[in-house]
């Protein structure tokens, strides 16, 4: 994720992404905050999405396996992922399984 995204990500959902993570690991993220997260990060890897269609892909996935997404979505950007080639084939391979 760019660094706007995850501004806009802090932005949208009234939380750090440092808080977001905790939220995540106890349980507490609601599926909302899971839209607001994974729809920037699918955005950022070219698919041109809205949040109704994240928030379908999420629910017809399953909610635990989007949990585990937005998981490494988050691990990305707080180890210093920074958008190189690899990064965007991880990003895109995590988009497509979500939508499996």
């Amino acid at each position: 994720m760019t660094v706007d995204a995850c501004m806009k990500v802090e932005s949208t959902t009234g939380q750090s992404l440092v808080r977001i993570t905790t939220l995540l690991s106890d349980g507490s993220l609601t599926m909302t905050d899971m839209v607001k997260i994974l729809h920037p990060a699918i955005r950022g890897g070219g698919n041109d999405v809205t949040e109704t269609e994240v928030a379908n892909i999420i629910y017809e996935s399953g909610v635990a396996k989007s949990m585990v997404a937005v998981g490494e979505v988050l691990s990305n950007v707080l180890s210093g992922a920074r958008g190189s080639d690899d990064e965007g084939e991880s990003e895109e391979k995590k988009t497509e399984e979500v939508t499996e």
